[in-house]
């Protein structure tokens, strides 16, 4: 599951194309200026229920997407990886990208996933952009099984 952690309007403006879904780690206030999303961790266990789903998670640069999976640890998902350069070095590698919204995927969609994709390692870690893309090119390729 590739989760993007972008403000809407980054997120908008372009993503990897394998994102499943964007659960922003921060918000525009009126000012124009960043804060906390309050609901983060509460976005990210109504669309993730099952703490042992490997998430690969992406923001612009890598800091924010960091912050996440140390977050989602301390709420008790183990298996993060935290895309190293974020959607920056992705673009700049020439990986797939889009722009516009993303349907999450349903419940029922989550579950067959993660009959492909099942782990309980307690693993957190950096993965450089290229290895996040083969990680999903991975998954995909045994979901298509």
């Amino acid at each position: 599951m590739y989760l993007a952690r972008r403000t809407p309007e980054e997120f908008q403006a372009g993503h990897p194309a394998v994102a499943d879904a964007n659960v922003p780690w921060s918000l525009r206030n009126s000012t124009g200026g960043l804060e906390p999303n309050p609901a983060f961790v509460h976005q990210v266990q109504a669309l993730l229920w099952d703490r042992s789903t490997r998430i690969v998670l992406g923001c612009k640069s890598g800091v924010r997407a960091a912050a996440a999976c140390l977050c989602l640890r301390e709420h008790g998902y183990g298996h993060l990886i935290s895309v190293e350069g974020g959607f920056d070095a992705w673009a700049a590698q020439g990986l797939p990208v889009e722009s516009g919204e993303v349907v999450p995927p349903s419940r029922k969609e989550i579950r067959r996933r993660m009959g492909a994709d099942c782990t309980t390692a307690a693993t957190w870690h950096h993965a450089s952009t290229r290895q996040a893309w083969l990680l999903k090119q991975e998954q995909q390729a045994v979901l298509r099984q």
